[in-house]
């Protein structure tokens, strides 16, 4: 942006610059200025006109007071919105993520997240069509609690491998107290959080996943 002025009589010109091409209160201060330098004497500016310049002066001043106060809003709630992401560790997050991919008959591995110690219990693997076609026995995780590796190596009950896709895995067990209770795939601890370029990441389990997957956290 480049704004010229020129006396009647003489023929030098002033040029200002504004490379970033925004009118700030600086810069519309300047060409005021230099609009008043360069009027012509015998035709000056009248009170009605400076009055209007300077009135559109204090207008963009409060603009800008405005603008930086919406900035150091936008801070403070980007602040407060990590804040309440690393009040979340030790609460439970939900993935959404209830079920494995089988393919090629290849075993999967998983996690899941035990509330209370385990007394007995089973893992039942369930199929699109609801038909349990695997039931593993937690008793070889007696006494244990919080959250457990397991592997699936793709079978049903009958030592056969599955068809490819997706599968359903909910565990019901019952803790030492005796009581119920129920665990779903897509459920961990929040065991930690840290920020990448000004992304949140959940440690769940033995991995990071972005707070984006996460679906519900309690």
């Amino acid at each position: 942006m480049a704004v010229e002025a020129t006396t009647a009589s003489s023929s030098t010109t002033s040029i200002y610059e504004n490379p970033k091409s925004k009118l700030g209160t600086d810069e519309f201060l300047q060409l005021f200025l230099t609009e008043l330098k360069y009027q012509d004497p015998t035709e000056p500016m009248d009170n009605e006109k400076i009055l209007t310049q300077t009135s559109q002066l204090s207008t963009l001043e409060s603009n800008e007071e405005l603008q930086d106060s919406l900035n150091l809003l936008a801070n403070g709630l980007q602040s407060s919105s990590q804040f309440s992401i690393i009040s979340a560790i030790g609460k439970t997050a939900n993935t959404g993520q209830d079920s494995v991919q089988i393919e090629g008959g290849n075993s999967v591995n998983f996690s899941m997240l035990f509330k209370d110690q385990i007394d007995t219990g089973t893992i039942k693997i369930i199929d699109s069509n609801n038909n349990t076609v695997k039931t593993m026995d937690l008793s070889t995780h007696q006494n244990s609690k919080g959250s457990l590796d397991f592997s699936w190596d793709a079978t049903n009950n009958d030592g056969v491998i599955v068809d490819d896709g997706s599968y359903k895995i909910v565990a019901s067990y019952l803790n030492t107290n005796g009581k119920s209770n129920t665990s779903t795939l897509g459920e961990q601890e929040i065991q930690s959080v840290k920020f990448d370029n000004g992304k949140a990441y959940l440690k769940l389990g033995s991995e990071y996943i972005s707070s984006d997957e996460v679906k519900e956290i309690f």
